[in-house]
């Protein structure tokens, strides 16, 4: 939390060891025991809003595959509340900050794969259950993704009632 927290408040450029240590209200000498540099505190905080978010979408894949459920899923990813918009602007930050990692880039890619594939075969259930066709995932995505953005960029034109709509039209027709 102290990481989002500080990513929110200082942006990421300004984040680093001493003010995640002073918001954790410890020592950088504490942090550092842990976590070699801040990529490793980023990467960590990554690991953590993929691993939050993978909480939140699993109980709705054990229900009923039906559209009720799959759009449910899906907004788990979306940043309808503070917890989840610090949780996007951590995700946002972090990805270019980490990229040049291989380890942690393999361990998301290795999380992301593991459920956007669960949530494909969801969703493909839940689409047939409503008599209509597979939808390339790839799309779904593509569109979790930039609505989250656009939403951590212009929250006041995509409220949650609006990126519920806005996700809920375009899983029912594409």
């Amino acid at each position: 939390m102290a990481v989002r927290t500080c990513i929110a408040r200082d942006g990421l450029a300004n984040t680093t060891m001493r003010s995640i240590a002073r918001e954790l209200g410890t020592t950088t000498g504490f942090l550092s025991h842990y976590f070699s540099n801040k990529e490793d505190i980023l990467g960590f905080a990554l690991g953590s809003v993929v691993g939050r978010i993978t909480e939140r979408i699993e109980p709705y894949l054990t229900k009923p595959p039906t559209m009720t459920n799959l759009i449910g899923a899906l907004s788990q990813a979306l940043p309808l509340d503070d917890e989840r918009r610090l949780e996007g602007l951590v995700w946002m930050s972090s990805l270019g900050a980490v990229s040049g990692d291989d380890q942690i880039v393999d361990n998301l890619r290795r999380s992301y794969t593991e459920v956007s594939t669960e949530l494909q075969a969801f969703a493909n259930a839940s689409r047939a259950d409503a008599d209509l066709p597979a939808l390339p995932f790839e799309q779904v995505i593509a569109m979790l993704d930039g609505l989250t953005i656009q939403a951590l960029l212009l929250p006041e034109r995509f409220p949650p009632k609006r990126q519920r709509a806005l996700l809920r039209e375009f899983i029912q027709h594409p």
